[in-house]
């Protein structure tokens, strides 16, 4: 009776450990403590649309764009030639990922 209890609450415990990681585009890491940071009147969904317009203005591709979740990451982008893609080995050092979070900071 008790190994079948441990089992049980073995397998209860994984299933809830991959039920909280599992799913959403954001990563689980913070933004740099240097990196930028404003407040904005509006919300995190309507943020993340309103980035994801104006990086395809600039010639960048986002990679991962989550509304719902206020995330919004580009893909590599060379500042050289101003393209969007694959990073080739050789040019590595002329590319950047740009990445974005919004998120509400309170009621409103």
């Amino acid at each position: 009776m008790q190994r079948r209890l441990m089992t049980a609450a073995a397998v209860a415990l994984v299933a809830t450990g991959i039920a909280c990681g599992a799913g959403g585009v954001r990563p689980s890491y913070k933004p740099f403590p240097q990196a930028k940071v404003d407040t904005v009147k509006a919300s995190p969904s309507a943020i993340i649309q309103e980035l994801a317009a104006r990086i395809l203005a600039e010639n960048m591709q986002p990679q991962w764009s989550s509304p719902a979740e206020g995330y919004l990451e580009t893909q590599a982008y060379n500042v050289v030639t101003r393209q969007s893609g694959n990073i080739q080995n050789a040019d590595r050092e002329n590319y950047v990922t740009i990445r974005f979070w919004a998120d509400s900071i309170g009621a409103g």
